[in-house]
Formats: C-alpha cells, sequence, structure tokens
C-alpha cells in the first residue's frame, strides 16, 4: 500500500470489527499509521538518524546540570 486511500480500503472493516472502535478513530488510526511511514521514509532518506550531534550542543551526559532545582527539607516548626 502506498496510500491511505489503500491502507483504509484494506483494513478499515478488520480493525472496526476487532477494536469494536467508530468510524472516525479507526480512519483517525490509519491516517496516523499512513503519516508515521511516510515520516519514518523521510527521515530515512535524509539520513538524519545516522548524524551524531554537532560540536557545541548541548548534550546528556550526567554530569551536566539538568535545570532541575534539589529538593529543599520541610521546614521544622
Amino acid at each position: 500500500m502506498k496510500d491511505h486511500n489503500g491502507l483504509q480500503k484494506a483494513m478499515y472493516a478488520d480493525l472496526k470489527a476487532t477494536f469494536a472502535l467508530s468510524a472516525q478513530p479507526v480512519v483517525r488510526a490509519v491516517k496516523k499509521v499512513v503519516d508515521a511511514y511516510a515520516t519514518r521514509n523521510t527521515n530515512l532518506g535524509r539520513a538524519t538518524w545516522a548524524h551524531p550531534p554537532r560540536s557545541g550542543t548541548a548534550s546528556a551526559s550526567p554530569a551536566a546540570p539538568t535545570g532541575v532545582a534539589p529538593q529543599s527539607r520541610p521546614r521544622e516548626r
């Protein structure tokens, strides 16, 4: 299947019956799948997943501060 309509024709009745859904959620789910594959194919074509981060960008190292303030202890009365 290469398009939204083809996948919807192939899967609509089965999804609707299997999951007891109304029409709108089934149509939305099919569209989400088509959009996810389109995004995946675009990203694979650009090979955006393969590039290491550029120098000078933030890294997620444990030594880097997270910007979250430490929890304070409750005040005693």
